[in-house]
């Protein structure tokens, strides 16, 4: 009994050490001229005039955590699968898309019209592109694209 509060209490403090980082680098963000996030190898646009809250999750969106990929992670992955002549536009789709949906979904969920069920389903097509049909990829991205255009509009 005693070694199973040990284990537990050790896998409580491996999460609050990985999960701490994350947070305060956006609770500490000095967002009055930030328009760039760089950590742990990845950059993306802040969107302006986020709250501390919605901050938080925006980030959470980009970087994930130990149970989620983030934006970041999935992007890397699916521009290793794309052939090189295709990069620089799948690249761009990918921010814009990664920063109109953290910017949604980061909104308090009375209002958010993208919500984590969503965000599941992409994450499922893209990862599922990737792995079995590489070369559908930009469909895939501008079918999620499209949709979210109909949501937001």
């Amino acid at each position: 009994m005693l070694r199973i509060r040990y284990s537990l209490a050790l896998v409580l403090l491996v999460i609050v050490a990985l999960y701490a980082p994350a947070q305060t680098e956006a609770e500490q963000l000095d967002r009055t001229g930030t328009e760039q996030i760089t950590s742990q190898e990845k950059s993306y646009a802040v969107p302006p005039d986020l709250t501390a809250e919605e901050l938080k999750w925006y980030v959470k969106f980009q970087e994930g955590n130990l149970l989620v990929d983030g934006w970041q992670d999935i992007s890397a992955g699916i521009l290793a699968k794309t052939p090189d002549a295709e990069k620089p536009a799948q690249r761009k789709l990918l921010r814009n898309l990664g920063y109109r949906i953290g910017l949604e979904w980061s909104r308090d969920n009375d209002i958010r019209k993208v919500d984590t069920a969503m965000l599941k389903e992409w994450g499922k097509k893209l990862k599922s592109a990737a792995r079995n049909n590489p070369e559908k990829l930009d469909v895939v991205l501008l079918d999620i694209n499209t949709e979210l255009d109909s949501l937001l509009n």
